[in-house]
């Protein structure tokens, strides 16, 4: 890891950066790809005019569980 091969704790290095060690470690953690995100982008992208509450429907139909709020979150981004 980053901290490790210098050998500096993580309090000084984010004093050096001005950032938090949460927002640190945020940085160093692996990206979490979603798959719900790129099943509703393939949705989105075959019928641009399906809202969120109809993409949420053919994801049920899919046998996807998920709830609307969260469809509805990543429509918005």
């Amino acid at each position: 890891m980053f901290l490790k091969e210098f050998g500096l704790p993580a309090r000084i290095i984010c004093e050096g950066f001005s950032i938090s060690r949460a927002k640190l470690y945020r940085l160093l953690a692996p990206s979490k790809i979603d798959p719900l995100s790129s099943t509703m982008a393939v949705i989105a992208y075959e019928h641009p005019e399906y809202g969120y509450r109809r993409i949420h429907v053919l994801l049920k139909r899919e046998g996807i569980k998920v709830n609307h709020k969260k469809v509805y979150r990543i429509c918005s981004q």
